[in-house]
């Protein structure tokens, strides 16, 4: 089995439907996008997540490489960086 996470943070939409939440907008739909350019193994969090200033000094240890994709739906390429499985382990 292959686990694929993203992070990304920003507004969004809540609402109750049939006795379950659920979340919708423009932030949701870039966190849905961003997991599919994980590989497994590895964690991808967007540039605005890492930027937040409660986020950025834990992320700090970490080597990442950052990179940018335009993704379905979105005029602007999004920036993310990738955490490999080897990062993550030390």
């Amino acid at each position: 089995m292959i686990l694929k996470v993203s992070i990304h943070a920003g507004r969004c939409i809540a609402s109750t439907l049939n006795d379950q939440l659920d979340y919708f907008g423009p932030t949701v739909n870039i966190a849905a996008r961003l997991q599919s350019e994980a590989a497994g193994g590895d964690i991808i969090v967007s540039q605005t997540f890492a930027d937040d200033p409660v986020v950025a000094p834990p992320l700090a240890p970490y080597a990442m490489t950052t990179e940018e994709r335009s993704i379905k739906g979105f005029a602007e390429p999004v920036t993310y960086h990738r955490l490999s499985a080897a990062a993550l382990a030390s």
